[in-house]
């Protein structure tokens, strides 16, 4: 028996496909080549969450409250998701911009808000390329049609 083959179910039109695959509608080593995780990853989901669609037990906090992850957030206000929790804790709302203007220690300059980081030289990478970072914008629950369009 070849390693990574299930068990195979006829089709109607006499085709042959793994049960993972009839049942679920994709086999298991594709979907794991679309999510960017090892084939054991997604057994592991169907074992542990009964579905092979959930990446975690139970959705985060940002999921709960706003819909989407702390990534999700911060990609679509253009802050990093650190910035995100800060906000949250500060005002409530990781949509909220302070009012506030600051002073630049080193040139005693106002900086009003949004202006923070302008003319402060920006990291190498973007926050989304970094490994700690890369699962920040992936959700608990997915659609195979949503991996599909990636």
């Amino acid at each position: 028996m070849k390693k990574g083959h299930g068990k195979k179910v006829t089709l109607p039109d006499g085709s042959k496909v793994t049960q993972f695959e009839y049942k679920w509608g994709i086999s298991a080593p594709a979907l794991a080549r679309l999510e960017g995780v090892e084939g054991a990853t997604i057994h592991m989901r169907v074992m542990n969450y009964g579905t092979p669609f959930q990446r975690r037990a139970k959705p985060t906090i940002w999921e709960n409250k706003y819909g989407k992850t702390m990534g999700q957030l911060a990609l679509d206000i253009g802050i990093h998701p650190i910035t995100v929790a800060h906000r949250e804790a500060l005002y409530g709302s990781p949509y909220v911009t302070p009012e506030k203007t600051m002073t630049d220690s080193k040139t005693g300059e106002k900086i009003y808000p949004g202006q923070w980081n302008l003319n402060r030289p920006q990291s190498a990478t973007h926050w989304t390329q970094t490994k700690k970072w890369q699962t920040a914008t992936k959700s608990t629950f997915f659609k195979l049609e949503d991996i599909l369009k990636q």
